[in-house]
């Protein structure tokens, strides 16, 4: 199971301006299985060059999957594409999560039958070496495939 995160404050450049440089992202949580993280750009002489969001979704066994998802409002402003403020990079975040865990349309599959339902428990009666299965089948054959064996 994923352990807590304790949440800088990462919402404002001003906020994120007094965290400290590093390779990895600092997270808050903003989804169950899912996090924001912000990851401070290094200081190049005297010009920091900002920050990026990073996108991580927890996909079980103790492991993330981790994504860049726009630069950081931190030098210049939004514009909602490239560069995003912490509520576009968190509404972001969540429309990527809600893309990844929600699979493609499900194929349809032909209704299952009351003839398909009683093939399989023959051959399971058989499998079995069940001495009921000629009783079972007989009165299959009289009394529900006439009526309900297509339905």
């Amino acid at each position: 199971m994923a352990r807590a995160i304790k949440s800088p404050k990462m919402d404002s450049a001003t906020a994120r301006t007094k965290l400290k440089a590093s390779g990895k992202p600092v997270y808050c949580e903003i989804a169950r299985g899912l996090h924001l993280g912000y990851r401070k750009g290094a200081k190049t002489g005297e010009k920091w060059t900002g920050g990026n969001w990073v996108m991580r979704r927890y996909v079980g066994d103790e492991k993330y999957l981790v994504e860049t998802i726009a630069q950081a409002d931190d030098k210049q402003p939004a514009d909602g594409l490239m560069v995003l403020s912490f509520d576009q990079a968190r509404e972001r975040a969540r429309e990527r999560f809600k893309e990844a865990i929600t699979p493609g349309p499900a194929p349809i599959a032909a209704p299952f039958t009351v003839n398909e339902a009683l093939d399989r428990y023959f051959a399971r009666l058989e499998a079995d070496h069940s001495k009921s299965l000629g009783d079972a089948r007989n009165r299959a054959a009289n009394h529900i495939r006439p009526e309900l064996g297509a339905k």
